[in-house]
C-alpha cells in the first residue's frame, strides 16, 4: 500500500500525500543513514500533517523480513537500462510463460519453485530476485514467499506483472 514519493521530487508529487491531514503516514527509505524520510516528514509537518512518522531502518530492514515490491518501469529503469544483472522469475504456468516472457526471465511455476531454489545464486551473494506473473498478483507473491523462505535475502515481486511490462511497451 506504499506510495512512491521521492524526496528530491517531494514539492511535485505533494498530490499523493492523503488528503486527511490527521491520517497515519509513514515515510521510509534506506535505512538509517538516508535523510530523504526525515526530511518529507518535515515538509509533510510543515504542511500541516500532524501524524505522521519515520520508519528509520527503511526499506532494507523490510527487505530482510518481508518481500519488496517494484513497479514494471522501475524495473526497467534500475535493472535493465543500466545492465545490472538479477533473477528473473515468471510465476506463470511454463506453457503460458512459453507465449511470451520479459526477456531474460526463468519459468519457474508455483508447483515447481520449492525445487529450483537450490538452483538459485548463494543467498550470501544477495542476488536481486525479481518475481512477476500476469498481473502481480497472488501467484508471483506466493512464489516470492517460498523463495523468501528458502534464506534468499532480496526478493520481490514486480506490481502489475507481464501485463504492466507489455502495458508499457517495454516488450521485445
Amino acid at each position: 500500500g506504499s506510495i512512491n514519493l521521492p524526496y528530491p521530487a517531494f514539492d511535485k508529487f505533494v498530490d499523493r500525500l492523503p488528503k486527511d491531514k490527521t491520517r497515519f503516514t509513514i515515510f521510509f527509505c534506506q535505512g538509517v543513514t538516508c535523510m530523504m524520510s526525515p526530511n518529507s516528514l518535515q515538509k509533510a509537518a510543515a504542511l500541516g500533517y500532524t501524524n505522521v512518522k519515520v520508519y528509520r531502518e527503511g526499506y532494507p530492514e523490510w527487505l530482510e523480513r518481508n518481500v519488496g515490491v517494484i513497479a514494471a518501469p522501475h524495473y526497467k529503469d534500475a535493472f535493465v537500462d543500466k545492465q545490472i544483472p538479477a533473477v528473473l522469475v515468471d510465476a506463470r504456468p511454463a506453457a503460458t510463460a512459453a507465449e511470451g516472457a520479459i526477456p531474460g526471465a526463468v519459468s519457474i511455476p508455483p508447483s515447481a519453485v520449492r525445487a529450483a531454489v537450490a538452483g538459485f545464486p548463494a543467498a550470501k551473494l544477495k542476488a536481486p530476485i525479481i518475481v512477476y506473473d500476469s498481473d502481480g498478483g497472488n501467484t508471483a507473491l506466493q512464489v516470492a514467499r517460498v523463495i523468501k523462505e528458502s534464506g534468499q535475502p532480496n526478493v520481490t515481486v514486480m506490481t502489475g506483472g507481464i501485463d504492466a511490462w507489455k502495458n508499457a511497451k517495454y516488450a521485445v
